[in-house]
């Protein structure tokens, strides 16, 4: 058996775990998703909070049991103390954590698109880190694409394209006058 621990996702913060019993109730999960607070699901009551960062639940029965079947769409982390089918690996860079599933057989690769939003996410830094153990298989430099998004990509041993992609301009705000797009490197602080 192969042991995972998992990472620092939040040093330093208050954690909200919410977990089924008397007190649990959807009125509670909003008001620790108003707070802001990370909050950790257990068992079924990703129900109530199916916006929370992660759902834990203990054993593979739970996972295959076609009552919890709607666990599969919980678009956080999926966590387990044995192994859940299809869990590959967990990718982290900052605030951007990326969970490889396994697909299964596929007649040829695929691409992946994930996109570097946010504050303090900066499309440079990702690479740099991620060059550290990948480069070998991944692009020297993030590249400025025609379309306005800085973007590199990074293979896995299949031959799959992860490509990462941060966009250069917020494209909901540009200007009807076509203008200059905006190297990431420019916002940087002196």
């Amino acid at each position: 058996m192969k042991a995972w621990r998992i990472q620092q996702l939040w040093p330093g913060a208050t954690v909200a775990i919410l977990a089924s019993g008397p007190s649990m109730s959807l009125a509670v999960a909003d008001q620790v998703r108003a707070a802001g607070m990370p909050a950790i699901v257990i068992n079924t009551t990703h129900r109530l909070a199916p916006w929370a960062a992660m759902l834990y639940a203990a054993d593979i029965e739970w996972w295959q049991h076609p009552s919890n079947a709607d666990a599969a769409t919980f678009a956080g982390l999926r966590v387990s103390c044995q192994q859940v089918p299809g869990v590959l690996a967990l990718v982290r860079h900052g605030p951007v954590c990326l969970q490889l599933w396994q697909h299964g057989d596929l007649p040829q690769p695929e691409s992946c698109r994930i996109q570097l939003n946010g504050a303090g996410i900066d499309i440079f830094q990702c690479h740099a880190r991620l060059a550290r153990s990948a480069r070998p298989w991944m692009d020297v430099a993030p590249r400025l694409k025609p379309w306005g998004a800085w973007e590199f990509c990074l293979l896995d041993a299949e031959g799959n394209r992860l490509i990462f992609v941060q966009w250069a301009v917020d494209v909901h705000a540009m200007p009807d006058e076509p203008g200059t797009l905006q190297d990431p490197q420019a916002r940087r602080a002196p």
